[in-house]
């Protein structure tokens, strides 16, 4: 779904598996990822990681992929993805 979406953008994802791997794994993990599920088809995620806001004391979450693959129905997907990124 992450070359889906940089595709979509005329991009090429060039992250590998390994490097994905630990980025969402690893000992020291930069990003959450948040799975949609249509039965065993996963059918978007939602890529969130952490930022610091230089203006606050507080770090947030930003929402930096979002991605729902076709023809899924692209309002009930994005609703779930979102109100699953209030538990973080």
């Amino acid at each position: 779904m992450i070359r889906a979406l940089a595709a979509f953008h005329g991009d090429e994802a060039t992250i590998s598996y390994e490097a994905l791997q630990e980025a969402f794994f690893g000992d020291s993990p930069r990003a959450t990822a948040l799975v949609a599920w249509d039965g065993n088809e996963a059918v978007g995620y939602a890529g969130i990681t952490d930022v610091s806001s230089l203006h606050e004391e507080a770090g947030r979450l930003d929402i930096h992929h979002l991605y729902i693959a076709q023809p899924h129905p692209f309002p009930c997907i994005v609703t779930s993805l979102f109100s699953s990124s209030f538990l973080f």
